[in-house]
Formats: C-alpha cells, structure tokens, sequence
C-alpha cells in the first residue's frame, strides 16, 4: 500500500471520527476508497469483526502486516478514552515522521488473515512445545540451493534439538508477524535484529516467551526461548531436588555462610547455571537482607529480590548498574554474567567491601573459571581473598523408563575406561525410544556438579600467580571430584546413559 494512502486513510479516519460519524459507517466509506486494493479488503474483514461485537483494536490485531503493534497499542488506549479521532491524529502525524512502522509492502490479504494456514498457528506451536517441554522454539527459513522453499519448526527438548515440523514460506511470514505483534516488535522493521517478550497462559500454567528475531541472507529467522513457571517453584519448595548429593549441598551450604565473598557458578550455556544460582539466592531472607539483581534478560522473578534488567543499548551496562547498586545498601548481589574485566573487577571489589557476590561465568570446569578471572585482570590476591566456592555443572538427560534397556557393552566399556571400580553385577542401560519419550530414548535432565571450595591451601596456590596446571594439581590435591567421578552413581543407577555421560563430558 503507498504510504502516503495510508497516511491519508488515518487523518480521513481521525476527520470522520471527530466529525461524529459512526465508527462502522467510517470504515466503510473508506472501504470503499480502498475497494481496488489489499487494504480495502482487510477493512472489510474488521468490519465484519466490529458487526460480531469485536473491539476494534481487537480487529486491528488479526492483521499485524497493516496494523503494527504500536498502532494497535494507541488505538487500545483511545477506544477505551473515547477519543479515537485524538489518537488517529497522533497516528498519521507519527506515520508522517517515521516514527511508526508503514505496511509491508509485499503483503497480501491470505498473509494477514489470522487463518489455520496449514493447519498451524503461532500460538498452536506455543501450546505443543510447553506440552513436550520445549526449552526453546526455532523458526527457520530453509534453502534448498536455488530459492527459499520452505521453512522448519525445531524445539530444544532435554538440550538437544529436534525437528517438530515443516512449514510453508507464507507460513514463516505469518509467524514472524504474529510475533512481533505479540511482542510489541516493529512489524515493517525486517533488517535489523529485535528482541522481545511474551507472557501466555497454558492450562492455566504462566509461560514467559523471550523472543528474539534476526535477518539471516535467507530472511527472518526467531528463537523463542520457553520460561515456565515451574522451575520456580521447585527453586523455592524444593532446593533438594536441584541439589540432590546431600554432601555437596551441606558444603556449599557451609562456605556460603561467611558474610561476605564471591561465589561462582560456572558451565555452558543451557546447563541450568541460573537456575542453581537462584536456588541458592532463595536460602537468604529477603525481609532481613537487600537483595539486588542485574540480569540480561531477568528469568525469573524470586520473591524477596530486586530484579534489574541491564539495557546496554540505553547506556544501563552492567557496570553502570553495579555503580549505583552501591549506593542502594545492598546485602547481596547477583551479577548473571561477567561479560568483561571491568565487570569482574567490580564484583571483587563489591565482595571485599563485606557483600555476598553471586555470578556466572562460560567456562569448561571449576578450575577454567578461576583461571579465567586471573586472565582477565583479577588481582590474585584479591581474588583468593573473596572467592567462596566455584560450582561447575552440566546437565544430563535421563533415560525415559518406559523404554530404557540393559546394556552389557555399555558395563563392559565402562570398565574399560573408568579407574573407579565397577562391579560385575551392576546393571547399565541404553536409550530405546517410545512415544512417551517422542522417540529420543530420555525424559528430562539431571544436574552433575564438580564443586571447588576454598580451602587455604587452593588460597595459597592462587596468591603465587599460578598456571593452569597448578591450580589443576591443587584441586586434586584437595579432593576435587570430576564430574565423571559425580555422574558415575546416577549412571549405576540406571538414571542416565554411558552415552550421555560422554556426551557432556
């Protein structure tokens, strides 16, 4: 549709409503402008929408290609005033501006519609991931070496990667617009990356969607990460499932109770690094400590905490927030991720200054993640002064038990390379698949941990400036257990598979 057209629909619209015309009877004069276009038929459909006894922004929606989210957003806010003609005004004028997004111009009335194309919606595809426990949603447009012919849905079930289904291109347009509109991103805006979020209910379970959508040279792509509410509350009711070696949660229990320090918790991204680390801000009293947090993106909102979202695009950095976090009379601080040395410099200095410092790393082990510090300009004495405990983790899938089956090349390769004794008559199993399990064989993952403490004699090896191995040698001398060492009862369990153990090692 040519901008200036729609420009003009919106102050003939704005003109129309202020002169006392009827909302349905404007619409259709303009419909009837319009009759030799896309646009003219969209208005047809709303003016249906608007007979059946749909609000009117509520009709706007159903076609996010003409009617972007902030034009939507205005229109709410004036049709509950009363004062549509206002708001219309203030549209055109922002049109004029470029404030606010035109119409695709490749749209089409099929592409608008909110229709079962294929038998699929945004929405359906939302609903099926929670249902199979879907950490993350891929929508991605697919070459097949001439053109773009198509596209794929894919979610991230226990990790790994699986492909839900095949979808037309129109279908990846309608997607794209359908999200953004949920997410109340610009919809015309096609070249750049945006992020956003959606809150949906499921069965009535409250599910956070973080969207993100990016140009790719074959078109748009999203990945839309899936936050249930569920994690938080096994955070708050049951640490022991998060944590289930009673020794271990008793010895990071125990180095946590000093009054000051910083305690790391380390691994891969999507090894449930967050969600450890607010396991353990949740032990704290909220009522009797100030509890501040700097996140990007915030997860979860834990009861008792003060969740602030870092905006580096508005100047609101990690450091910037950690400043003026000093002068809110914190008790503890939850950094979740040192991004550069001045981030990890300022988190010693907050711990030496008598506060109780969480945050995260990426790094391979408890050792990497000391190593790290040191590498990036951490003082080593200042470092082997505040640092508590690191806690280095990965996630293994479990084995689904409705399928699972013995294994004895699996015992017999154990053995093989495992220096820790192993029983004849112990029994390990292998991954199958079923329909309980969609075919993969696991339901579910398991937390392994390799935990470092500070003894005095780790302190010391950090205060001589040490290398890799040095602190390597150290940990063993201490008794650091590796996380073979600590996946090796829940695989003689017959929780897990030799296989997956290897997986994260």
């Amino acid at each position: 549709m040519n901008k200036d057209a729609y420009i003009q629909f919106w102050d003939k619209f704005a003109t129309m409503i202020g002169n006392g015309v009827p909302l349905v009877a404007t619409l259709r004069t303009l419909e009837k402008e319009n009759e030799d276009n896309v646009f003219g038929q969209v208005l047809g459909r709303v003016i249906k929408m608007l007979v059946s006894g749909k609000k009117f922004s509520k009709c706007l929606e159903n076609f996010p290609l003409f009617f972007g989210a902030d034009i939507v957003q205005l229109i709410s806010g004036g049709e509950s005033m009363g004062r549509l003609d206002k708001v219309a005004e203030v549209v055109a004028k922002k049109l004029g501006e470029g404030i606010l997004s035109f119409p695709d111009d490749d749209a089409t009335f099929d592409e608008t519609v909110e229709v079962n194309v294929d038998g699929l919606l945004i929405e359906t595809v939302f609903a099926e991931a929670v249902k199979v426990g879907a950490t993350d949603i891929h929508i991605e447009p697919l070459f097949n070496g001439t053109k773009v012919s198509s596209g794929r849905v894919r979610f991230r079930i226990d990790g790994v990667l699986t492909s839900h289904c095949e979808i037309s291109v129109e279908l990846i347009k309608l997607f794209m617009s359908r999200l953004k509109a949920l997410a109340c991103l610009s919809i015309g805006e096609t070249k750049l990356p945006q992020d956003g979020r959606i809150r949906i209910k499921i069965k009535e379970e409250h599910v956070d969607l973080q969207v993100s959508i990016g140009p790719t040279v074959f078109g748009e792509e999203a990945c839309i990460k899936v936050i249930s509410e569920k994690p938080l509350s096994t955070i708050l009711d049951s640490p022991e499932i998060i944590f289930p070696d009673e020794k271990l949660r008793n010895r990071i229990y125990k180095d946590l109770e000093s009054s000051s320090g910083l305690f790391v918790v380390t691994g891969p991204t999507g090894s449930g690094k967050t969600t450890s680390a607010y396991t353990l801000l949740a032990r704290y009293d909220g009522e009797k400590n100030k509890i501040l947090s700097v996140e990007d993106p915030v997860e979860y909102c834990l009861p008792g905490v003060q969740h602030i979202q870092a905006r580096p695009s508005l100047g609101l950095t990690y450091q910037n927030v950690l400043r003026h976090i000093m002068s809110m009379d914190p008790d503890i601080i939850f950094c979740s991720e040192i991004r550069e040395p001045e981030t990890a410099g300022l988190l010693v200095k907050i711990a030496m200054t008598g506060h109780t410092v969480f945050t995260q790393l990426f790094t391979e082990n408890a050792v990497s993640a000391v190593s790290r510090l040191l590498d990036i300009g951490v003082e080593y004495y200042a470092l082997s002064d505040v640092l508590l405990g690191v806690l280095s983790q990965r996630l293994v899938r479990r084995l689904c038990p409705h399928c699972k089956t013995r294994s004895e090349e699996q015992l017999k390769r154990l053995q093989e390379m495992s220096k820790i004794p192993v029983e004849d008559n112990v029994e390990l199993f292998e991954a199958v698949g079923c329909e309980k399990c969609s075919q993969t064989g696991y339901k579910g993952r398991q937390a392994v941990y390799e935990y470092l403490s500070m003894t005095s004699e780790f302190k010391k090896v950090i205060r001589s400036n040490p290398s890799v191995d040095d602190l390597t040698a150290a940990a063993k001398d201490q008794g650091i257990h590796t996380f073979l060492e600590n996946a090796l009862p829940v695989l003689l369990r017959g929780e897990t598979s030799l296989a997956e153990v290897l997986r994260i090692l």
